[in-house]
């Protein structure tokens, strides 16, 4: 498996699929992890508690993503 580059970032400004929508949340309904498969990187989603329907799937952003933002409450 290849690592994850360091230099990379992931932004869905301008087109991307469904997935662009899931925003942070502070406590998230889902984690991020990195698969490398048929040459490509791929973001997967896992729930890590019941999500129902109509809710929002949320995830952390992590603290890197913050120190540059501030966070409305």
């Amino acid at each position: 498996m290849e690592p994850l580059p360091t230099d990379v970032s992931l932004n869905a400004y301008k087109y991307g699929n469904e997935a662009r929508f899931i925003n942070h949340n502070d406590k998230p309904s889902s984690k991020s992890e990195f698969m490398y498969a048929n040459g490509n990187y791929h973001v997967v989603y896992i729930a890590t508690r019941y999500i129902k329907k109509d809710e929002e799937i949320t995830v952390s952003y992590g603290s890197r993503y913050w120190r540059r933002r501030t966070k409305i409450n």
